[in-house]
């Protein structure tokens, strides 16, 4: 008989700009770490370490659901879960520090 374990997915930020990295944590509901849970995010695809940690990169804007999985073993079944990230456009206005003239 498998026992079931629902997956807890969190990440550092639901904002984020394009190119810049999303730190994911992957755990069961007692806060322990799940490794080598696949995290998953339009095409981009990685797997946790033995923390339950890594990292999602997105290279183009708009809304991008996460899923966080893990295959069965002969003693736990585990529960997916999903989270939604927006993605921002990098900011087309270049700011630049100008000096003063006195």
């Amino acid at each position: 008989m498998q026992v079931e374990r629902p997956l807890v997915l969190e990440i550092s930020r639901h904002e984020v700009t394009v190119g810049r990295p999303i730190a994911v944590r992957v755990r069961d509901r007692g806060g322990h770490p799940i490794d080598e849970a696949l995290v998953e995010g339009g095409s981009k695809r990685t797997r946790t370490d033995e923390r339950g940690r890594c990292e999602l990169t997105f290279h183009s804007p708009g809304f991008w659901k996460i899923i966080a999985t893990k295959s069965p073993t002969e003693r736990v079944a585990y529960e997916p879960d999903a989270t939604l990230v927006r993605v921002l456009p990098r900011s087309s206005t270049v700011r630049t520090a100008r000096r003063l003239e006195p």
